[in-house]
């Protein structure tokens, strides 16, 4: 006799969305119109997912890009699972697309994935060059750490290890790189000791073919408190041509370069809706100058949902400064009209260039035409005073759509 056990999805879900811009980042001042789609289809019942993600551009130069199209579908035994065609990966590389397979193996202690392919750039994402990409990741989900001494107790804890190859030809000879990779995630209690709880996350990647890191991040944390908490970063990575937010662009510990960065901040909750932060840095850069940073931050959480963020950075870097005010708040209108507004105030002295003087602003209203049918209104604008200014326009229409269905399947 069976039972019910649970519920099965079924169906085509995704997003359409319609898009108009004109920015200072293209010749045609006209700007672009683009079409971008991703559509997917799951049958939970016999462990299939599909995926479609494209975009087309009308601009000087009419485009059309394919993400993703790819085919996965879940198995019983040794092969958990396999997927097919194009899909998306983000590691040590960037973030990018790869055509070909990707086969997974699990217990109930680890998942193996083994992937091949060619990779692809996605956008104005960083390059990714290469003929053929290959490499294996295996996670391992219940790992208990040695106890360190009698005060420190670990939880149970998660990590990753890889290995990853990419080759290209380059004027009839072979290039290639062969990196390792891992990954460290875990928490804690300390008795005896002025952290009620710790936590430690440790990522990095080494290029075995130029003997050397390629990046290196540690964090560790500690709850001196339920609402103050103490935090030390420690990261080497390298930045050649950074894809920055509007708020990233006025936090200026993002510069071009290999640089390491060790910070100490701490976060303190004053009430249920209002938490300060402070974070101090250090920047060592590979070529360049090396300096000290220190940010300031105060987030506070209405009740109704409006949100209002500031934050105040400053950066020194040997001749070179930077000392930045930026401000943020979420607004809802109406349960249908939402909005976000950024104001930033931005004062730059570099010996080579010399000094600039910057005020900017970022907006972008929604509002939900019907439940499935959305319109966004974007715009950003920039005032230089020694370099060209910046403006953004633009106008978006999604809709999304969800025609999973749900039923009962039984055991």
């Amino acid at each position: 006799m069976s039972s019910i056990s649970g519920v099965v999805n079924a169906g085509f879900y995704g997003q359409v969305d319609g898009r108009v811009q004109t920015d200072t980042h293209f010749n045609n001042s006209m700007g672009f119109i683009e079409e971008y789609a991703d559509i997917r289809f799951v049958d939970d019942a016999n462990g299939v997912e599909s995926g479609l993600s494209f975009a087309l551009r009308q601009d000087d130069e009419n485009e059309a890009n394919v993400y993703q199209m790819y085919f996965s579908k879940k198995l019983d035994g040794l092969l958990s699972a396999y997927k097919l065609g194009r899909f998306e990966r983000a590691d040590s590389l960037g973030f990018y697309t790869l055509d070909g397979a990707v086969l997974n193996s699990n217990n109930d202690d680890f998942l193996l994935k083994m992937y091949a392919g060619n990779p692809s750039r996605i956008d104005d994402y960083a390059v990714v060059s290469g003929e053929a990409l290959y490499g294996f990741d295996i996670y391992f989900s219940a790992i208990k750490l040695p106890r360190l001494s009698s005060d420190i107790l670990f939880k149970t804890s998660e990590a990753r290890i890889g290995w990853q190859r990419l080759e290209d030809e380059m004027l009839e000879t072979k290039q290639h790189e062969t990196r390792l990779n891992w990954g460290l995630s875990s928490s804690g209690e300390i008795t005896n000791s002025i952290f009620l709880n710790f936590g430690i996350d440790f990522n990095g990647s080494y290029l075995t073919s130029k003997d050397s890191t390629e990046q290196l991040q540690f964090k560790f944390y500690g709850d001196l408190e339920k609402n103050k908490r103490l935090q030390i970063d420690y990261e080497t990575f390298s930045l050649d041509d950074p894809e920055l937010s509007f708020r990233e662009q006025f936090y200026s510990v993002y510069v071009k370069g290999r640089q390491t960065s060790l910070a100490a901040s701490y976060f303190f909750s004053s009430s249920s809706t209002m938490s300060w932060s402070t974070r101090g840095r250090t920047v060592l850069r590979e070529h360049g100058e090396n300096g000290y940073g220190l940010t300031l931050g105060l987030d506070l959480n209405k009740y109704s949902g409006t949100e209002y963020l500031a934050q105040v950075d400053f950066l020194k870097l040997d001749k070179d400064s930077a000392l930045s005010i930026y401000g943020e708040t979420n607004y809802s209108f109406s349960p249908l009209i939402t909005s976000r507004f950024s104001a930033a105030i931005q004062h730059q002295q570099k010996w080579l260039s010399g000094n600039n003087q910057a005020v900017a602003i970022e907006a972008d209203f929604q509002q939900m035409i019907r439940s499935d049918l959305y319109f966004t209104f974007f715009v950003s604008r920039v005032w230089n005073s020694h370099v060209d200014d910046e403006y953004l326009f633009g106008l978006k229409l999604s809709y999304r759509f969800d025609d999973r269905a749900k039923g009962w399947f039984d055991e």
